[in-house]
């Protein structure tokens, strides 16, 4: 796994779990939730894989054992694979005693396009193919499967190719070794084969009457039985308690918080720097100087002393102008 894949997987599993601004506190308690919503959806596919049946695409043999061993997401990716490979041509590249080696591909795509594919049968069944999907993605490309089912004619994938853990037993085995190791705990998957068998005794009590009164008749018997057994779970369950509570005062109360926030490294994002009198002085903004009265804020066309002047000299015009006007008017 490259350092992006392992970056971005990680990511995926915290999604919609914590984000930049969690705290550490909230963190911990955030993965725990992470964690048990990856076990149930693990549980929730499990229950799927054991309680349902694959669809098949074809009728070959190899397809059925297929959706036998492997679990219900890697069944798909194979039977992807297997679809394709009812579409692929091959040649004979070279034959030896033991060992030929193929060049398959897909019927639409052009030979320089097709993969290398050594088959091997001195020993056991071994076939190693150039697009390698089988070393990086743990199942069998459409090429091997192509030489597997065209060629050689294969009813079952061989051994050396089912990696066990992409195998229905993987967890399985896993619980069951797990069960004696923890005090005679049910596991999930134990409870998942009751569920399915009691939902194959539901099934089989519908077709008639008499089927269903046995069928009711054997589960209340055993209903009966166990009852016992459950108050008497309960009962120590409220004792265990009233003893784990009796001893909280005797267990330190400890108080997690963030880490002290440390200086970092490089420049800070609100840092100021030493302005030097030169800068100082080309950053202020220069006063404006007239042209006209020598003074500071104002220009000629704005000085004050000639809007005097002029506004002197409009005034005597209009003077000059109605005197005129009553002149004649006289």
């Amino acid at each position: 796994m490259t350092s992006s894949s392992r970056s971005e997987s990680i990511n995926a599993f915290f999604d919609g779990f914590v984000n930049a601004n969690t705290h550490l506190n909230e963190f911990i308690i955030q993965y725990e939730k992470a964690l048990k919503s990856r076990r149930d959806a693990e549980e929730q596919e499990d229950y799927m894989t054991l309680n349902s049946t694959a669809a098949l695409f074809t009728n070959f043999s190899i397809e059925q054992y297929a959706a036998k061993i492997y679990t219900k997401s890697i069944f798909k990716l194979f039977q992807h694979e297997f679809k394709l490979s009812l579409e692929c041509w091959y040649d004979v590249v070279k034959i030896s005693p033991t060992c030929v080696t193929y060049k398959v591909g897909l019927s639409c795509d052009v030979k320089s396009k097709w993969c290398l594919v050594t088959y091997d049968e001195s020993e056991d069944i071994k076939a190693k193919c150039e697009c390698a999907k089988f070393e990086t993605h743990g199942y069998l490309c459409k090429h091997i499967l192509h030489v597997m089912t065209a060629i050689k004619h294969l009813r079952e994938i061989p051994t050396n190719f089912i990696l066990k853990r992409w195998t229905i037993d993987a967890r399985n085995i896993s619980h069951m070794q797990g069960d004696s190791s923890q005090n005679d705990v049910v596991s999930p998957m134990m409870k998942w084969r009751l569920a399915g068998l009691s939902k194959k005794l539901l099934d089989q009590a519908s077709l008639s009457v008499e089927i269903y009164e046995e069928v009711y008749e054997t589960f209340n018997k055993l209903s009966l039985k166990y009852d016992s057994f459950v108050h008497r779970d309960e009962s120590d369950t409220m004792l265990s308690q009233v003893g784990s509570n009796l001893d909280l005062h005797k267990i330190p109360e400890i108080s997690i918080r963030d880490p002290p926030i440390l200086r970092t490294k490089g420049r800070p994002k609100l840092a100021t720097r030493i302005t030097f009198g030169i800068e100082k002085s080309q950053n202020q903004k220069k006063r404006r100087t007239c042209g006209s009265c020598g003074g500071k804020g104002h220009y000629a066309t704005t000085c004050p002393n000639i809007m005097e002047v002029r506004f002197f000299n409009l005034h005597f015009l209009l003077n000059i102008c109605s005197n005129k006007i009553s002149f004649f008017a006289g």
